[in-house]
């Protein structure tokens, strides 16, 4: 599996506390199946970044996202 670690702010935060942080990606809150892949969200859950954008724009992402989880 590839990880992704080209994002700057992951390199910047990884160089600051001198860790490897990776980035990957699940499906936003719920899978299909309806297991939680957030179970810290409640209120928040209106509001999550993760579920907008390219998430809710293009069907396929969250097909990609469901098959890497």
């Amino acid at each position: 599996m590839n990880l992704l670690t080209q994002n700057a702010k992951m390199k910047k935060t990884s160089k600051e506390n001198n860790a490897r942080i990776f980035n990957f990606s699940i499906p936003a809150y719920k899978t299909k199946g309806g297991k939680i892949t957030c179970p810290f969200a409640k209120d928040c859950i209106k509001y999550c970044y993760a579920q907008k954008g390219n998430y809710t724009r293009f069907p396929i992402i969250k097909e990609l996202m469901e098959k890497k989880y």
